[in-house]
């Protein structure tokens, strides 16, 4: 399992997000806030990637498969884990 800290400001709340990479290729997620790109990882098969990020930030997730390129856009508040 991978885990990207994402430094935000402190008064600003940042929120824990997990994601699964449920295929087996790999994917290429980065963490984005207003045109803003704050980190980017790998993801290998089947692993997680829990990333501590602001509230407002969405996880773009690039899959490239054998034929084609996919990118999804998911918010990091739809993401977010309990502690």
């Amino acid at each position: 399992m991978s885990t990207l800290t994402i430094i935000t400001d402190p008064v600003e709340p940042a929120i824990l997000c997990g994601y699964r990479n449920q295929t087996p290729d790999l994917q290429i997620a980065r963490v984005r806030r207003n045109d803003h790109i704050y980190s980017e990882r790998v993801i290998f098969p089947y692993d997680w990637l829990l990333v501590e990020a602001p509230a407002d930030a969405y996880l773009e997730v690039d899959e490239h498969g054998p034929s084609s390129c996919l990118r999804t856009t998911i918010a990091c508040s739809a993401l977010q884990v309990s502690c």
